[in-house]
């Protein structure tokens, strides 16, 4: 009896041993499946920012510096890359939370926000935020509302409200004055972003540096264009949308993948070639600079870098936990062909030059993904806000 209850004994110490050693490790919660992120051939993605919570949006400063709408902890942090070199150097929340914030656009630096409660104004680098635009009485459903800056000084959103209905609204960024400028059924989803000019001349030989598309869902299917009534079927599961107006190029964020596109006065093509797949916190904004290419995760809080892969690269890695080196790169190790030759001044990123979304549009210029709305005049400055309009004037354009 001895010797029984010294084994039972030991076996329990064992098991005890072994349940608190396996407590100890650090697992990934990936739902069952590993964590695989990966990239096209000739292309590499690493993990430039992580822990961010849920990530409504994104966008670029002209300095480089990455904002993200944080929409579960209401914070709006700032991801800065000071050399820009594709390495984050810092990650810091501004001092304001938000009520659920689900957009962002920046104009001359200034950062706007919005939330449950309206549209406010905010200077990154300190200040107390401006309520622009307030929501009452606008009868907004829970939906995230989606921001895009246009060239006019105007921040264009979109409205989903209880009714089932869809409304893009123009705010002028100064007065907060906001008028109507269509509305139909459906969901707005997001906006799309657009190429980042190198510089000023080129974004004056374009004529427009941030031309808005919008994507909606209506009656169970997806659309896409720059208005709402003339947008057009796409892939039934694209949420995002990255452009380039010189030259019609597009990127589509689907479940779980970047894939490539085509944008013309017909709409979008089918996804081509995957850029990125794996993404299993889902897609959300894409934003590119000479730096490459930036893909939110939005339910993994993390933004992925994609570029051009260097000659000693591989093809994939499964992630570690708080990792931040963690990379995923193209299956041969050799850069896309092409990608040499394109000159330090040109729009395009070393992801987009040669990787076989870099070709000219066929259809022409820029002007084949179509002119941007007309916009109404600025009014004259006010000392309080305008709330949104709740319906579309009859004189509004189609």
């Amino acid at each position: 009896m001895t010797v029984i209850r010294a084994f039972f004994i030991s076996l329990a110490v064992i098991t005890l041993m072994t349940t608190t050693s396996a407590s100890q490790i650090p697992r990934l919660q990936t739902g069952g499946t590993g964590d695989q992120v990966v990239a096209a051939d000739g292309l590499s993605a690493t993990l430039f920012a992580q822990r961010a919570g849920q990530i409504a949006d994104m966008v670029r400063g002209d300095d480089g510096t990455l904002y993200l709408a944080d929409r579960s902890g209401g914070r709006i942090l700032r991801v800065i890359d000071r050399d820009m070199n594709g390495r984050a150097d810092l990650m810091q929340p501004l001092p304001h939370r938000f009520d659920g914030p689900g957009g962002l656009a920046i104009i001359d630096e200034t950062l706007f926000v919005s939330d449950r409660g309206g549209v406010w104004r905010i200077d990154p680098d300190g200040g107390t935020p401006v309520l622009l635009a307030p929501f009452a009485n606008a009868d907004i459903s829970e939906d995230p509302v989606p921001l895009v800056a246009l060239t006019s000084g105007m921040i264009r959103m979109g409205l989903n409200r209880r009714d089932g209905t869809a409304s893009l609204i123009d705010v002028d960024a100064l007065t907060g004055r906001a008028d109507a400028v269509e509305s139909a059924p459906g969901r707005i989803l997001s906006f799309s972003r657009q190429a980042h000019p190198s510089d000023e001349a080129e974004r004056d030989a374009l004529g427009h540096d941030r031309l808005s598309w919008v994507i909606l869902q209506r009656d169970g299917r997806t659309f896409a264009g720059s208005r709402l009534r003339s947008a057009t079927p796409v892939a039934s599961s694209a949420t995002h949308l990255w452009l380039d107006p010189a030259t019609g190029q597009a990127l589509m964020g689907l479940t779980d993948r970047v894939s490539e596109a085509r944008a013309s006065f017909e709409g979008l093509s089918e996804p081509g070639r995957d850029i990125l797949s794996g993404l299993n916190g889902g897609v959300g904004t894409m934003v590119t600079d000479v730096r490459g290419l930036f893909i939110a995760e939005p339910r993994r809080g993390r933004v992925w870098r994609v570029e051009a892969a260097k000659p000693e690269t591989i093809k994939s890695e499964i992630l570690k936990p708080e990792s931040e080196t963690d990379e995923v790169q193209g299956a041969d190790g050799l850069p896309p062909p092409g990608a040499e030759k394109a000159g330090p001044e040109s729009s395009q990123p070393a992801l987009l030059r040669g990787s076989g979304i870099g070709q000219a549009s066929q259809m022409g210029s820029a002007s084949t993904m179509g002119p941007a709305s007309k916009l109404p005049p600025a009014a004259p400055p006010s000392q309080t806000p305008t709330q949104i309009p709740t319906q579309q004037s009859e004189d509004d354009p189609d």
